[in-house]
């Protein structure tokens, strides 16, 4: 197989999934539209809304259907068992927050740990599972929850501490694919949202978002088919040539480099946009350590040097630029790190002190996980998972313009706006 016959396969792909998306039923899902199905703290908000007893659900049976199947995962009865409150980002001694904590009616607590792409901290469940047990006297039940229900990070629990709390049943690892769309369907089914329009809409818009992050949702998965069938008729079914699957896999990979590297460019030249509308003076498109003001030129050039592509809000003091706020993605791909911080670009400032201080959360804001020990001087942060997924999982269709712009705007309010203004 030549380079150009891959590409008329990688071509029939895209016809392909024109014409599955053609004749499937029409779809709309808000949370995708919005860019926020996929973000770490919206699914937290929701779930612990679903959870309550006192939300706007006014249907305590969605909580203690969770209770319900999360005791059936444990071996445990929790039959008859209800939520007496659920509480958000619950701080703790270690300066922490724990994304969801429930307290039952027989006075048990449930940590939820919820991981959408972010790493985990440092002794972070050990710090939880001790906080909880000193506060209310007794063992918590743990729950970490993961899209596909994978376990913590040594550095968070480690192996030992887990396996003891699952012998003892006090710990959980839980996925969306699984245990989160099982409970929706539950509530589906038994708590008449038949007779309540708006929640059973909700709880559908939601499940549809869980299966599309999760990779379950039956319309991606028709695409799939229909393209490996496709493969089949025009490679056959046979032994298919390794140097035919070679070639697909290197094209795909080249057309996969050059839509990160798109994606990266248009995600800051907006960004930059944004900025602009905002009335700030300077707004610079950076490689590395130089400045651009052309976008033209910034673009030309990133085509021959895609590291350190960035964008940056200089900032001045008497009139002499001497910093900037800015982000950075190491390098044109998904796997890049991506950096926020004051860079200073060898403008004179001799102090190691920042120029301006960090807000206490602000990365945490935008990350979705802490800042420890995280600097605020010239390129100083730590890789950002969330954000890199965030960017590059887009949604099927006119989402992918909208979870691409929600992104943008989230990072524009939450980081260089309010930094700036300091």
């Amino acid at each position: 197989m030549t380079s150009d016959e891959a590409i008329d396969v990688i071509d029939r792909a895209v016809s392909t999934i024109q014409d599955v998306r053609s004749r499937c039923e029409p779809r709309m899902n808000v949370l995708d539209i919005s860019g926020v199905s996929r973000l770490e703290l919206y699914n937290s908000d929701i779930i612990a809304f679903l959870l309550s007893p006192r939300a706007g659900h006014r249907s305590p049976r969605i909580g203690e259907l969770f209770l319900e199947r999360i005791g059936k995962c444990l071996d445990r009865n929790l039959q008859g068992r209800s939520i007496r409150w659920v509480r958000r980002e619950q701080p703790t001694k270690e300066a922490r927050r724990i994304d969801i904590l429930i307290e039952t009616d027989q006075g048990e607590h449930i940590i939820i740990e919820n991981k959408v792409g972010a790493i985990d901290s440092d002794d972070q469940l050990v710090d939880y599972i001790a906080w909880t047990q000193e506060t209310y006297g007794a063992a918590p039940f743990t729950l970490y929850l993961s899209p596909s229900g994978e376990a913590p990070s040594e550095a968070s629990l480690p192996t030992a501490e887990r396996e003891e709390l699952e012998r003892s049943k006090r710990f959980l690892c839980i996925s969306y694919a699984d245990h989160i769309t099982g409970w929706l369907d539950d509530a589906l089914k038994e708590t008449s949202v038949s007779e309540h329009a708006l929640l059973g809409s909700a709880l559908l818009q939601y499940k549809d978002a869980v299966e599309g992050f999760c990779g379950s949702r039956k319309e991606d998965n028709m695409e799939q088919i229909a393209i490996v069938s496709d493969l089949v008729s025009r490679l056959g079914s046979d032994r298919i040539a390794a140097t035919d699957i070679g070639t697909l896999q290197d094209a795909c990979a080249a057309i996969q480099r050059a839509v990160d590297h798109f994606a990266i460019i248009h995600f800051l030249a907006d960004i930059r946009a944004q900025l602009i509308e905002l009335g700030h003076a300077r707004v610079a498109l950076t490689i590395g350590q130089e400045r651009y003001d052309d976008e033209d030129r910034w673009i030309r050039e990133s085509l021959v040097e895609s590291n350190g592509l960035g964008v940056e809000l200089v900032m001045e003091n008497g009139g002499q630029k001497q910093f900037g706020i800015g982000l950075e993605f190491s390098e044109a791909t998904r796997n890049a790190s991506v950096y926020f911080g004051t860079m200073a670009h060898g403008n004179g400032l001799k102090s190691k002190a920042p120029p301006v201080a960090a807000p206490i959360g602000l990365l945490e804001s935008i990350c979705n996980y802490s800042t420890d020990a995280c600097e605020w001087w010239w390129h100083h942060a730590r890789p950002n998972l969330w954000f890199n997924q965030a960017l590059f999982r887009f949604g099927n269709g006119a989402a992918w313009q909208n979870e691409f712009q929600s992104l943008s705007h989230h990072v524009v309010a939450n980081w260089f706006v309010p930094f700036a203004t300091r």
